[in-house]
């Protein structure tokens, strides 16, 4: 299975190299603004995405056909296909807060609770994004899940505008349940995450190739 993880990284390396840049480009703003907790955001966003590139490239040259005559299950494929996503939120998450420490020390003083949060952020936005769109692309294929994809990455961005513009306000919480509420949140995305690999094994395992 993680022969199939391999080939997922040795597939996509020239995209890696593309992203490795904008994740850069993405620092500078961050250093030019003095912000990075919207960096990171989008950093994890950027994880999920290349979890869906992984798809889209064995879609458009039928390996996930070929691979199905190699000893390989359709289960294990999905497993490397959450195995790789795992691997990216990883990267996404200490890259978001290697991100937000160094913006804040060139600010002047590294805020660990926002370190934190930034890794919190990244870590919660791309699983997210990959446990609704991979039963999709199951189901439908990339092609026809392109909708979904703008749903899925364009309605949070629409939602955090909106809440923004009417004064960003968080409803007052007692402080146990502050307190609660990253692992509240953290349990919430793995009981997600769970349930839509296994949704997305059994679509796969239907779909005919």
């Amino acid at each position: 299975m993680w022969g199939l993880v391999l080939k997922d990284l040795f597939s996509m390396r020239k995209y890696l190299k593309s992203l490795a840049i904008v994740v850069g480009i993405l620092l500078i703003m961050g250093l030019c603004m003095g912000e990075a907790a919207f960096v990171a955001g989008v950093g994890g966003m950027l994880s999920a995405i290349v979890t869906i590139v992984g798809f889209s490239y064995d879609e458009s040259c039928h390996w996930d056909a070929y691979g199905m005559t190699l000893p390989v299950t359709r289960r294990q494929y999905i497993a490397a296909k959450y195995l790789m996503a795992l691997l990216m939120f990883g990267v996404s998450t200490l890259t978001g807060m290697g991100m937000t420490a160094l913006v804040e020390l060139v600010s002047g003083s590294v805020l660990w609770a926002d370190v934190w949060g930034s890794g919190l952020g990244a870590f919660l936005v791309g699983p997210l994004a990959f446990s609704v769109l991979s039963p999709c692309i199951c189901l439908l294929g990339v092609e026809r899940s392109r909708l979904v994809m703008m749903a899925v990455f364009l309605l949070p961005t629409g939602l955090i505008m909106l809440w923004g513009r009417q004064g960003g306000k968080i409803p007052p919480l007692s402080p146990v349940l502050r307190q609660a509420l990253p692992w509240l949140a953290v349990l919430a995305l793995v009981v997600l995450f769970a349930g839509s690999y296994l949704l997305s094994c059994r679509i796969y395992e239907k779909k005919d190739l």
